[in-house]
């Protein structure tokens, strides 16, 4: 399942792994952004210490791929449970 936080809530996202790995996949849910409904597919890991940002209107979800991944997160504003969303994704 992918999770996003619904306006005024929304945020941007950087995240990274600090160890293990994952394939991340980002969907752009703007409706007028000239990539909406565009799907990629990321994968990141402790070695390659790439880093992903995810802006507001974008859905996001992961995979584990190694057991005992960790992953980090820096977020615009703070997290609110009541804004939360999500939509399922069996593609990975």
């Amino acid at each position: 399942m992918n999770v996003f936080q619904l306006p005024p809530h929304d945020h941007e996202k950087l995240v990274y792994i600090v160890r293990g790995k994952v394939v991340d996949v980002v969907l752009d849910m703007g409706k007028t952004s000239k990539t909406y409904r565009r799907t990629i597919f990321i994968s990141l890991n402790s070695k390659n210490q790439e880093v992903i940002f995810i802006p507001k209107g974008c859905d996001y979800g992961f995979k584990s791929m190694e057991d005992d991944t960790g992953m980090m997160y820096k977020l615009s504003t703070v997290y609110s449970g009541e804004a939360d969303f999500g939509m399922e994704f069996d593609g990975i």
